[in-house]
């Protein structure tokens, strides 16, 4: 994968200057060249669940053609190391697939619309072998309806595109922790748990919104300029907070193999947090799905080293 080459080409470049120098320099043109794609094709900006959002609402007609460059600028991204996660371009991608199929047979609108959810489902399914979760995923957050036939359509597709996505990357699943049961006596901490979650998800969300508008305001300053900032700020991150980079599949291996220290666990908390915000709030390509699950998954580790002895 991305982060694999990523990690593996840090530590052959560690403690090398010029080594480091030309790092920042190929930081620097991949993000010049991701800027390029997406004034290519401006919608295939941010996450791209919104775009798929307005497609199926008919306030968008996005060239699915050119949609599916954003799988390139994806595995930019990844190399780069910014903390994004591949389920907002999925979703995108896996629609604008699904309308490609519906212009190359001709179908009507209405079948179109569903061949574009379920792309979706598809989309979401690749990225976490979650079928069923891909199914609620386009029920709740895009169509908002109980469409039976949709449903169906949904569920077959993602079916396949499980078995697919198995047959290649193996059955592990996406997040896997070892499970110890808790004490009914201790079900209480999870009401605990649930409020802080509650509390910490609106301060994330606060200082992600208030970002984007920060930027949105900066219209002045080129994409391309933004871009190759971010790439660079990910180089700075790379050098000295590894542990954060790319959507975190290695933060959550380190919660399986040993819980680190409340002081440890505090900081890659919120140093994670800060460079999704920075990552995400430039419009670079990428979601945030994954980045808030290891959110979530370490401010439970923090709960947990708090609460119990």
């Amino acid at each position: 994968s991305s982060e694999s080459i990523l990690r593996n080409f840090l530590e052959f470049i560690n403690g090398n200057i010029f080594l480091i120098i030309a790092w920042f320099i190929i930081l620097a043109i991949l993000g010049l060249f991701t800027a390029f794609l997406v004034k290519w094709e401006p919608d295939s900006i941010g996450s791209g669940i919104p775009q798929i959002n307005a497609e199926v609402k008919g306030f968008l007609n996005t060239n699915w053609l050119k949609i599916l460059t954003k799988i390139g600028a994806g595995v930019l991204t990844a190399l780069g190391g910014l903390s994004l996660g591949p389920e907002g371009p999925s979703v995108q991608i896996g629609g604008m697939a699904g309308k490609g199929i519906s212009r190359i047979f001709k179908e009507s609108r209405t079948d179109e619309l569903r061949l574009i959810l379920a792309g979706s489902t598809v989309g979401i399914t690749a990225a976490f072998n979650a079928p069923l979760a891909g199914v609620i995923f386009i029920i709740e957050e895009i169509n908002h309806s109980f469409d039976k036939t949709l449903i169906f359509i949904a569920l077959t597709a993602s079916v396949v595109a499980d078995f697919i996505s198995k047959s290649f990357f193996g059955q592990a699943t996406v997040l896997n922790f070892p499970l110890h049961n808790l004490p009914l006596s201790s079900y209480w901490l999870l009401i605990v748990l649930g409020l802080l979650l509650g509390i910490l998800g609106y301060v994330y969300n606060v200082g992600m919104i208030r970002a984007n508008d920060r930027l949105a305001k900066m219209s002045n300053i080129p994409l391309e300029i933004k871009f190759i900032c971010v790439f660079l700020i990910s180089g700075v991150v790379a050098l000295f907070i590894p542990e954060i980079l790319d959507g975190g599949h290695f933060m959550l291996d380190m919660l399986d193999v040993a819980i680190p220290s409340l002081g440890i666990l505090i900081f890659l908390l919120v140093a994670k947090y800060l460079f999704s915000v920075v990552s995400f709030s430039a419009g670079t390509p990428g979601g945030i799905f994954l980045p808030l699950l290891v959110l979530g998954a370490f401010i439970g580790a923090i709960f947990g080293s708090v609460v119990i002895p």
